[in-house]
This record gives C-alpha cells, sequence and structure tokens, in this order.
C-alpha cells in the first residue's frame, strides 16, 4: 500500500498510516512526529516520488536524544531530510538517521560519539535564541572524521579529544572547536592549526601539549585560539626566513629547524621563547631587527640550542635598562 502525500504540511495527529509507504510529491514538505514516523515496527517507509524533480522533503519533529530511532527508511533522492532534536542529552547508541540531518532546538545541548558525528550535518534552529549546542566525545587524534557539515549559530560545537596523536590529516573540523583530555599531546600542522580554536580539559590537571608542526616563516598564521592550562604550546618553523608581520603565535615557544634562519622584528620576538631543534645539529639561527635602543625589550628566551642570535639595533640611543638582550 503507498500512499501519496500531493500537498504537504503536517501530518494530522489523528492520521493512521497502518503499514502504508509515504511518498512525498515534488516540491511538497511533510512534517510529521518521531513519534508518527516510527509508528510501524521499524519505522515508516517514506521516500520522495522516484521521477520527475523527486525533491520533496520530510522534517520529523520532536525527537529525544536519549530515545533510540530508527530513520534509516526515510529518504529523499534530491530533497532534504531533517530530524528536530527537541530534548538533548547522549545520542541513543542505537538510533539510525539514515540520511537525516539534525536540528537541535534552541536551548539544548545534543552529546554524541565522534563515530555518530562524522559525516553527518547538524546545526541550530536558525530561528529564535538559534542557539542549540553540539558535544563531540572520544574523538581519536589519529582516527579521520568530517565534521564540516556541523554547526551553531549562538551555541557552542566542542569535539573533546579523548587520545592524542598526530591529528589525521583528512580529519576536517569546520568549526569545531578542541579541547584535549589531561596528558595527551596533539600534534597537528600549521595549516590545521591556523585560525582553530584548541584547549586543553579547563579542569584536572589541564595540561594538554599541542605540538604545531610544518610552519613557514613567510606564511601567515593565527594561533592565538590554542591555550593549554598547564600544558606547553610548541611551533616548529620548517622553513625560516622573514616571520610574516601579520602571524599570531599566542602563547606558542618557537623551535626552528636545524640549518634554517628566522628573522623577525624586535617587537615580534619581545618576550617569545625561540629554541633549535635539540635533536639535530643545533645550527639554527635567529635574526631580530629594528630594535630601539630606548625601548625595553625581552629576549631572555630565545637562545637555546640555536647557532647564533644576533639583534640589529635600528635606531641609537642609550639602551633600555629593562633590557635584556639574554
Amino acid at each position: 500500500v503507498t500512499v501519496i502525500i500531493a500537498t504537504g504540511g503536517v501530518l494530522n495527529g489523528g492520521t493512521n498510516l497502518g503499514t502504508a509507504d509515504v511518498v512525498v510529491a515534488d516540491g511538497q514538505t511533510l512534517t510529521l512526529t518521531a513519534a508518527q514516523a516510527e509508528a510501524e515496527t521499524g519505522g515508516l517507509t517514506i521516500t520522495s516520488a522516484g521521477d520527475g524533480d523527486d525533491d520533496g522533503n520530510v522534517v520529523i519533529t520532536g525527537l529525544a536524544a536519549a530515545t533510540e530511532y530508527d530513520l534509516s527508511n526515510i529518504t529523499s533522492e534530491n530533497g532534504t531530510v531533517t530530524a528536530v532534536i527537541a530534548t538533548g542529552g547522549v545520542l541513543a547508541a542505537g538510533t539510525n538517521l539514515g540520511m537525516a540531518g539534525l536540528v537541535v532546538a534552541d536551548g539544548q545541548t545534543l552529546e554524541l560519539t565522534a563515530a555518530q558525528a562524522d559525516g553527518l550535518t547538524i546545526s541550530s534552529s536558525g530561528s529564535g535564541d538559534d542557539d542549540g549546542s553540539v558535544e563531540i566525545t572520544g574523538m581519536n587524534a589519529t582516527v579521520a572524521y568530517d565534521f564540516s557539515g556541523i554547526s551553531s549559530e549562538n551555541g557552542t560545537v566542542e569535539a573533546v579529544i579523548a587520545t592524542g596523536g598526530v591529528l589525521n590529516a583528512a580529519t576536517v573540523l569546520g568549526g569545531v572547536a578542541l579541547s584535549v583530555a589531561d596528558a595527551q599531546t596533539l600534534t597537528l600542522t600549521a595549516a590545521q592549526a591556523n585560525n582553530a580554536t584548541i584547549t586543553s580539559s579547563g579542569a584536572g590537571d589541564d595540561d594538554a601539549d599541542f605540538v604545531i608542526t610544518g610552519a613557514v616563516a613567510a606564511t601567515e598564521y593565527d594561533f592565538s585560539g590554542i591555550t593549554s592550562g598547564a600544558g606547553d604550546i610548541t611551533v616548529v618553523f620548517a622553513t625560516g626566513g622573514t616571520l610574516n608581520a601579520g602571524t599570531n603565535l599566542g602563547t606558542a615557544d618557537v623551535v626552528v629547524a636545524d640549518g634554517e634562519t628566522l628573522a623577525l622584528t624586535a617587537a615580534q620576538a619581545d618576550g617569545l621563547s625561540i629554541s633549535g631543534d635539540t635533536e639535530g645539529d643545533d645550527d639554527a639561527d635567529v635574526v631580530i631587527t629594528g630594535a630601539t635602543a630606548a625601548t625595553a625589550y625581552d629576549f631572555s628566551g630565545i637562545g637555546s640550542g640555536v647557532g647564533t642570535v644576533t639583534v640589529i639595533i635600528a635606531t641609537g640611543g642609550v639602551l633600555n635598562g629593562g633590557t635584556n638582550l639574554g
């Protein structure tokens, strides 16, 4: 038995579809509750027309995260299937979303594992406070995930890395902020770290470490969103040259690869920790330009394990009593 919904809208609460398959006509949207979608054992079968534009849409409302659902039989070839999480919490392990994208209602937080979140489309409501939030747990740095479809306009979207290591090159974080568990080290490339928000746990020992590799001096980066309460943040410049004027290193320490020379201004170098690669030849050089004698600088953190450190005084005068040349 097949029921064709020629005119979309909200499915009447008194309608009993029995075991009928449902087809949504082109250009129409059928809205029904999760209870109605699950009325038949195994869930209703709802599809788009199968010909023409084949773009009927389905919206399923009233889902509770903790309840198990099977939406695998609800599909649309060229339309959309959307499930609205009205009550947040931990997504039931047995829930099968099929092709449905999720919308998290205002004021609610949806928690799900990295495996469940991989490849999903999840958003806030798009109206009202538009502040539904998403928390992704159990992420392993070495596994590839695609979180590019997960966002919230005014809420938060965070993934917790429980197991550190080298961040998989295929992982797409989108706008997801990362939190790294205590005692874990996350290693990622400068391209992956650029403009990312990555923090330690904010509780317990709060000591996650971050190592950013493959930085190129001439490329502009913003690492200001990477922070750790009690851990270390290190940026490794694999390619020397003049540090880009727009680069924001945040609170990171800098390591310069063997055989490379990093040139940066006195203003950029002030207060930084810059060292060489202690496992290699220890022959990286640092050149600090544009210093003004009358200005106080702290270069005391520059020089461990490097070849030479040179400070160029561009403007002479009396050396400031507070300057530490290291």
